[in-house]
């Protein structure tokens, strides 16, 4: 997983909704399939996957390992690193070159 390119022009909240929006028009038209555990598991009833998401990506952020928006398969990446060992989140984005955007509000994290 690579830091986001443009992370440090991304000054405000603002910035990253232009740049999540930029990354969304150079991806191709889709559907993208996202579960919060393979076949066979269960979801943990802690907290919700999207929550999830939001936190593995933050985390990374704060740390900085990861930039403010990233692709919706390092997201999931991210989410499954934070989840207990018996969920396992799965991607499915199918043959695309560009993956979804996924992005976080940087004013709340900084």
């Amino acid at each position: 997983m690579e830091k986001y390119a443009l992370d440090e022009l991304v000054l405000n909240g603002v910035d990253t909704r232009k740049v999540y929006e930029n990354e969304l028009d150079m991806c191709e038209t889709g559907f993208v399939k996202v579960y919060a555990a393979d076949i066979g598991q269960s979801a943990t009833d802690d907290e919700s996957f999207s929550r999830t998401l939001i936190e593995g990506l933050r985390d990374a952020y704060v740390h900085g390992n990861m930039g403010r928006v990233v692709n919706i398969r390092d997201a999931v990446n991210l989410a499954g690193r934070i989840l207990p060992p018996q969920q396992t989140p799965v991607y499915n984005g199918g043959r695309r070159l560009k993956h979804y955007p996924f992005a976080i509000n940087p004013l709340v994290y900084e």
